[in-house]
């Protein structure tokens, strides 16, 4: 069966190294919607803001495309011209997690709808507050930045996991570095979502990543890991390209899309 969806992360997968789309991936993936209607969702950790600004140059919008933002939390549909907003994390979650990093020195932040906010003491409890000390009830997402190597991350993850239990999910998106979000909030169930949408069949879709907030998506659908990928990614992936530095988005496309 053909692909009627690309998914597509951004770090480390579309983009290079210096957080740019090559004009290779541009090309190949213009030339696929243009030719073979094919339509594209961004997946990714990052904020809608800065995706679209990623993207803008792959005419999602004018092709019908999509945007899952903050690991599956927010998805815009451009050609209905709709964007779902999926569960925020919770008041005691974002309180857990900004004891932990306060009590761990790790820099971190969350965002909701955009804004920034830090973790910080209070009079009651630990919590994420403004520029102006206002405390925030829930987030979209909050981001760790871990000083260490990415043992000691790793560390750092599982030791977070235990505190929040079952009210967040984390994820290692890249060797140093934590998301997270609401439980249930995935790159999986957000791919679903478009699914449902568009009315296809899983194996209509392709997947392509490298980071462990992919990993949902690799055991649902069809995946390409990068070489890049870390190796649990790898080991879950139906086949593996080539790097983000080497055009891997462009070489997995042509061959399986474009069949060049």
């Amino acid at each position: 069966m053909s692909v009627r969806l690309l998914v597509l992360d951004l770090d480390g997968t579309l983009l290079n190294d210096h957080k740019e789309i090559s004009q290779r991936n541009t090309e190949v993936l213009l030339k696929a919607q243009n030719e073979k209607g094919l339509r594209i969702a961004i997946g990714s950790g990052r904020e809608v803001p800065y995706a679209e600004r990623i993207v803008s140059c792959l005419e999602l919008k004018a092709h019908g495309g999509f945007l899952i933002a903050n690991n599956g939390q927010q998805i815009c549909d451009y050609q209905n011209e709709h964007l779902m907003t999926g569960p925020k994390i919770s008041r005691e979650a974002c309180s857990i997690a900004a004891g932990f990093a306060l009590d761990h020195a790790i820099e971190c932040h969350g965002s909701l709808k955009g804004r920034q906010y830090m973790p910080a003491m209070t009079e009651r409890r630990a919590e994420f507050t403004d520029e102006k000390g206002n405390a925030t009830e829930n987030l979209d997402k909050i981001v760790f930045f871990a000083a260490g190597n990415e043992e000691q991350t790793r560390e750092e993850l599982a030791e977070l996991r235990k505190h929040l239990g079952i009210m967040a999910d984390c994820y290692l998106v890249a060797p140093h570095v934590i998301d997270v979000a609401a439980h249930g909030v995935n790159k999986a169930a957000g791919i679903i979502q478009v699914c449902k949408i568009m009315g296809i069949e899983h194996n209509e879709v392709l997947v392509i990543g490298d980071g462990e907030n992919d990993l949902s998506s690799a055991r649902c659908f069809p995946f390409a890991a990068m070489a890049n990928a870390m190796d649990v990614i790898k080991d879950a992936a139906d086949r593996i390209t080539l790097s983000n530095e080497e055009d891997g988005v462009a070489f997995e496309v042509e061959r399986s899309i474009l069949n060049v």
